[in-house]
């Protein structure tokens, strides 16, 4: 009988421990998917399991002005908060430009880069508004600049209004992808 009962014991830990763990947040968000890299690192995409487009719907008229009037381009506002290794934010934008023509899903708003080390392990490259038809080429100016400009400590920084897509969003380089 106690024999039976030690083997009932050890089987119920063993299919505990060999149960799936839920996905990881990282900060609100939740990790849709990853994919290791050669060198022990990973590409993290974060956002909402379902796409919750809140975004009020506007009409093409609206559209075209909101593009007119966000550049492709502005300097970036550097911040020492949240500061990201720039080891770890080389291969995120290396793999941005890379990869130019990879389509990301409309869901993510973050794609993180975590490297094998477990202090300060993540890069992120997040932006505020969906962004249709995003290829992961068209972050990687806003990644670069940031990554260029914003070196003191680390890398973080943020791009007011720009044109990412077709779509006027701010774009965010740092060591967390919210709050962008």
């Amino acid at each position: 009988m106690q024999f039976k009962s030690i083997t009932l014991v050890l089987a119920c830990v063993l299919a505990t421990g060999l149960m799936a763990s839920p996905l990881q947040a990282r900060n609100e968000f939740a990790e849709l998917y990853r994919v290791n890299d050669k060198d022990g690192g990973s590409l993290i995409y974060y956002g909402f399991f379902e796409d919750n487009d809140t975004e009020t719907p506007t009409s093409d008229t609206s559209r075209l002005q909101e593009r007119a009037s966000c550049p492709t381009m502005k300097e970036p506002k550097c911040d020492g908060a949240n500061a990201a290794r720039n080891p770890i934010c080389d291969k995120l934008v290396t793999d941005l430009e890379g990869n130019s023509d990879v389509n990301v899903p409309g869901s993510p708003r973050q794609i993180c880069y975590q490297g094998s080390t477990e202090k300060n392990a993540f890069c992120c490259v997040s932006w505020h508004n969906k962004v249709p038809n995003l290829n992961k080429g068209e972050l990687a100016p806003f990644a670069h600049k940031i990554l260029r400009t914003c070196t003191a400590n680390g890398i973080s920084g943020k791009i007011y209004g720009v044109r990412v897509g077709g779509t006027c969003t701010d774009a965010c380089l740092s060591n967390r992808g919210t709050h962008c």
